[in-house]
C-alpha cells in the first residue's frame, strides 16, 4: 500500500513537472511566435510605408519634370520668337529691307483701317496675324503716326516664324509681339477679332497706356533690369505672370515674355510673348493620385 502511494506520488509529481514544462515551453514558444509575428507585420508595415512614400516622391518628381519639360518648350520656342525680333533691332538695314518686303509682298498684314466705333486701327482678316493700333498711335487722319506704321511693318515678320512655332511644339493659344511703352501695337498670330474683344471685356483700354493697363509694373520692371542688370532676380528674361482670364478665350491662361531690348542693352522696345491654359498645366498634376481622396497641385 505505501509503494503504490509511493509511486502514486512519484507519477504525480513527475507529470506536474512534465506538464509544467510543457506550458512554459509552449507559452514560451507561442511568445515568441507572436512576438516574431508583431515584429514580421511592423517590418512589412514599414517597407510597405517607404516603398510608398518612394513612390509618392518618385511620382511627384515625374510629375514636376513633365511640368518643367512643358515650360522649358514654351520658353524655347518664345526665345525662338524674341530670337528672331531681336535681331531685327540688332541690324536695322536688313530690318528696314525685310519690312519693305513684306509690305510689298503682304500688304494686308500691313495695311490697317480705322475702325470709327472703336476709335482705332487694326489689319482686315486674311493674313496670319492681327495688328490692332491704338487710338492715341493715329494721326488726324485716323493713320498710323510714321514711326507707328514703321513699327507695323518691321513686325510683320512675325507672320514668317509665329506659324510654325504654333503648328509645333507645345500647344500654344497665340504668339505675338507687342511694341514698346511708346509705341505698343499689339501683333498677334494666329488671327482674331483682337481689338474687338477687348472693347467688349475691358473698357477704356483704347485710350490708356498699354502696358500700364494690362501689366501694370512688369514694364518697369525690364527697365530696371536694363539699369541695374544685377536686379535680375534669375539669369533668364523670360517673364511668366500669374493666371488669369484671357480676353479673347476667356480661358484661365499664363503669359510668357520676353523683352526685346535697344541694340546697347539700355532700354526695352517691347516684348515676345505667348499664352497656354492652365488646364494645360492642370491635365499634368490632375493625373497625380494619392490613396482615395489625395491630389497634386502646383505653386509658383
Amino acid at each position: 500500500m505505501g509503494l503504490r502511494s509511493f509511486r502514486a506520488k512519484f507519477v504525480l509529481v513527475v507529470g506536474s513537472a512534465v506538464l509544467f514544462d510543457l506550458l512554459v515551453t509552449g507559452g514560451l514558444a507561442l511568445w515568441n511566435v507572436q512576438r516574431l509575428s508583431r515584429d514580421a507585420a511592423a517590418e512589412v508595415g514599414r517597407g510597405l510605408e517607404e516603398a510608398n512614400q518612394d513612390y509618392i516622391r518618385s511620382y511627384a518628381a515625374t510629375t514636376a519634370a513633365r511640368v518643367n519639360l512643358l515650360l522649358n518648350q514654351v520658353h524655347s520656342d518664345v526665345g525662338t520668337l524674341a530670337g528672331v525680333l531681336q535681331e531685327q533691332i540688332d541690324r536695322p538695314v536688313r530690318k528696314s529691307q525685310i519690312g519693305e518686303a513684306m509690305a510689298r509682298g503682304a500688304p494686308g498684314t500691313v495695311t490697317v483701317a480705322y475702325d470709327q466705333k472703336g476709335g482705332w486701327a487694326q489689319n482686315l482678316p486674311g493674313p496670319p496675324s492681327v495688328v490692332s493700333v491704338w487710338g492715341y498711335l493715329l494721326d488726324q487722319n485716323h493713320l498710323p503716326l510714321p514711326d507707328v506704321q514703321t513699327d507695323i511693318e518691321n513686325s510683320a515678320v512675325l507672320d514668317l516664324v509665329a506659324p510654325s512655332l504654333l503648328a509645333n511644339g507645345q500647344s500654344k493659344l497665340q504668339m505675338y509681339y507687342i511694341g514698346p511703352k511708346e509705341r505698343p501695337i499689339f501683333r498677334t498670330a494666329p488671327y482674331t477679332d483682337q481689338a474687338q474683344t477687348f472693347d467688349k471685356l475691358y473698357p477704356g483700354h483704347n485710350s490708356a497706356e498699354f502696358w500700364s493697363f494690362f501689366f501694370p509694373g512688369l514694364y518697369e520692371s525690364w527697365e530696371q533690369w536694363a539699369r541695374d542688370p544685377k536686379s535680375r532676380p534669375v539669369n533668364g528674361d523670360i517673364t511668366q505672370t500669374a493666371p488669369y482670364t484671357d480676353a479673347i478665350t476667356g480661358k484661365l491662361i499664363v503669359s510668357f515674355f520676353q523683352p526685346l531690348w535697344s541694340r546697347d542693352r539700355s532700354r526695352v522696345l517691347g516684348a515676345a510673348g505667348t499664352d497656354i491654359t492652365l488646364d494645360q498645366l492642370a491635365e499634368i498634376v490632375e493625373n497625380v493620385k494619392v490613396a482615395e481622396t489625395g491630389f497634386g497641385f502646383l505653386t509658383m
